[in-house]
């Protein structure tokens, strides 16, 4: 199974050059990102247009910083560490989108699906990732 975010993730915890972050964050940008959601509809599949606090992510403190869960390679992360609780799917831009629309959130938290390590990506970057892309 392919894993071309966690290869990522691992390239840059071998070495953090800034080709090595602009290699992972343009990674990041296409990829679909496992999270953990909470007040799905049973049984849902597929994609859900949910209405405004009707469905939450995981979150996590970091250092005194509050991240959303998010898995790098879901399938791979979900088949590997299952009992870790990932059960949902969304787009980078997405997930980037429900970070900056939480005022208490700091970013989220990007976890390896082939190594223990995890990466965390500032709201200030997920800002400027966001723009970046629109332009």
């Amino acid at each position: 199974m392919q894993a071309p975010l966690s290869n990522a993730i691992s390239v840059l915890v071998a070495a953090q050059t800034s080709e090595n972050w602009n290699e992972f964050f343009a990674t990041l940008l296409g990829s679909r990102l496992g999270v953990i959601a909470t007040g799905l509809p049973p049984g849902a599949t597929g994609a859900i247009q949910a209405k405004r606090n009707q469905i939450s992510l995981g979150r996590t403190t970091r250092n005194g910083v509050v991240l959303l869960l998010a898995c790098a390679d879901f399938g791979l992360f979900r088949a590997r560490f299952p009992e870790q609780g990932f059960n949902a799917e969304m787009d980078a831009h997405s997930l980037f989108r429900t970070a900056l629309y939480d005022p208490g959130c700091e970013g989220i938290l990007v976890n390896s699906a082939v190594s223990a390590h995890s990466v965390p990506v500032a709201r200030a970057k997920i800002v400027e990732l966001v723009s970046r892309a629109s332009s």
